[in-house]
C-alpha cells in the first residue's frame, strides 16, 4: 500500500511540475502561438498538436523549423510524421558543408510517406516519396523500417566527395542511399 502511494505521489509531482512548465513557458513567450506552428500531427496517442509542435519546435534546428512553418505550399500539401523514432536526421548533404536536415513527412491527400529534404545553405525543401515517385523507393516509403546517415564515401561516385547520404531500409532487406548530385537526391540501391 505504501509502494502504491509513493507512485501516486510521483505521478502527481510529475503532473504539477509539467502544468508548472507549460505555464511558465506560455508566459515567457516559448510555447508557440497558432500562427507561428508547423502542420504536425499527434506525436504519439494523447499528445495533441501544440505539444508536437513544441516538441518539433525544441528539437528542429531554428532554421529548419522557420523554413517549414513558412513555406506555405509545403503547409499545405504535407505534415510531419512523427510516429518513428528518430522522426529526422541531420547530415551534410548537399556539399556545403553546412547541416542540412531530413524529416519524415506525410502527404496529407494521400497519407503517403515520404522526406523532406532541408538545405540550410539555401533553405530549399526537397520532397523523395510523399507522393512523388523516387528510385525503388517509390511513392511512398510506409515501408521504411530504418533509416540512418551515411558517410558518402560508401558509394563510388565521384561527384558526392565531401557529403553524406541517407540510407533507408526496411530492416531486414534490401534499402537504397539517397545522395544529392548537386542538383537533385538520386536513389542507389543498396542491398539485394
Amino acid at each position: 500500500m505504501r509502494r502504491l502511494s509513493a507512485s501516486l505521489t510521483f505521478v502527481l509531482l510529475l503532473t504539477a511540475c509539467s502544468r508548472h512548465a507549460d505555464q511558465a513557458l506560455s508566459s515567457a513567450g516559448g510555447a508557440p502561438s497558432a500562427r507561428t506552428s508547423v502542420a504536425v500531427p499527434a506525436a504519439r496517442p494523447g499528445m495533441d498538436t501544440a505539444n508536437a509542435d513544441y516538441y518539433t519546435r525544441s528539437n528542429l534546428p531554428e532554421w529548419a523549423y522557420a523554413t517549414l512553418r513558412d513555406d506555405g505550399s509545403f503547409q499545405e500539401r504535407y505534415q510531419l510524421f512523427l510516429k518513428f523514432n528518430p522522426s529526422f536526421q541531420s547530415g551534410l548533404f548537399s556539399g556545403d558543408s553546412l547541416p542540412d536536415v531530413a524529416i519524415l513527412i506525410t502527404e496529407r491527400r494521400s497519407g503517403r510517406r515520404g522526406i523532406a529534404i532541408l538545405h540550410s545553405g539555401d533553405h530549399s525543401i526537397h520532397i523523395i516519396g510523399a507522393g512523388t515517385e523516387f528510385g525503388n523507393g517509390g511513392d511512398d516509403f510506409a515501408w521504411l523500417g530504418q533509416w540512418s546517415v551515411e558517410d558518402a564515401s560508401v558509394l563510388d561516385e565521384p561527384s558526392i566527395r565531401g557529403r553524406q547520404a541517407l540510407y533507408i531500409g526496411k530492416g531486414d532487406s534490401a534499402g537504397g542511399m539517397v545522395w544529392w548530385n548537386g542538383k537533385q537526391y538520386v536513389w542507389t540501391q543498396w542491398g539485394d
